[in-house]
């Protein structure tokens, strides 16, 4: 992992604020008591889940492709057995190496996650799950050229019950690609990811969340969810 100052300054601006108004707001809810937002966890839901990630992964000649996603996701739970989401919305993507400037295009989303053991004492009841997630847009750039970036993450989850707060963290692994039409010098890697974060339930249903990640570089997401 390479921890770059130009990401970490790029990054960090956008992402503290948002990280820090997730944080302040769950300790508000917090101190107000246990019974302040009700559990979330108890019965089969679907979800309506706006989303944005915020990430830096291959990189060429010491030039970083940064690349954010804003989707609007479709999500349904089966509690502590499963969970799966698709999502569809808009890429940007800025890649100094590809000499042109690149147009956002429209992205789509998919991710679950399978709970293989839920309610593991650990002092603090934990939930293990295995988790992927696919995503991946077209975009046009230059005349003629399409510009295809693909992306997908496998992981091993672990979140604790600390309701109205769930904090997690994921350890797992991210390909990622980038395939240019009429250009034979395409690229792809593997890179191990590191994911941590913090859910909150506000009140019944309406959930908020934000995270970090740490592949290439340091990047954030946030989230916030309503459940019916």
């Amino acid at each position: 992992m390479i921890l770059k100052k130009r990401g970490l300054s790029g990054i960090w601006p956008w992402a503290l604020p948002m990280i820090l108004t997730a944080v302040v707001v769950g300790s508000v809810i917090l101190a107000a008591g246990p019974h302040s937002a009700l559990a979330q966890d108890d019965y089969p839901s679907f979800g309506l889940r706006l989303n944005w990630t915020q990430y830096i992964e291959i990189s060429k000649d010491q030039q970083d492709v940064e690349v954010s996603q804003q989707t609007a996701q479709i999500a349904y739970r089966e509690p502590q057995l499963f969970w799966l989401s698709f999502g569809l919305g808009q890429e940007k993507i800025d890649a100094p190496h590809c000499g042109q400037e690149i147009d956002d295009a429209l992205c789509f989303q998919v991710a679950g996650a399978y709970y293989i053991a839920p309610n593991i004492e650990l002092g603090i009841p934990a939930d293990f799950s295995l988790g992927a997630e696919y995503s991946r847009g077209r975009h046009d750039y230059g005349k003629d050229s399409r510009l295809t970036h693909q992306r997908l993450i496998g992981t091993a989850n672990l979140e604790w019950d600390l309701h109205p707060a769930t904090p997690y963290v994921r350890f797992g692994a991210l390909y990622s690609s980038l395939d240019t039409s009429g250009n034979d010098k395409n690229e792809d890697e593997t890179s191990g990811l590191f994911i941590g974060g913090l859910r909150f339930s506000l009140t019944q249903g309406l959930i908020l969340g934000a995270e970090f990640n740490i592949s290439r570089d340091i990047g954030f997401g946030v989230l916030v969810g309503y459940y019916f």
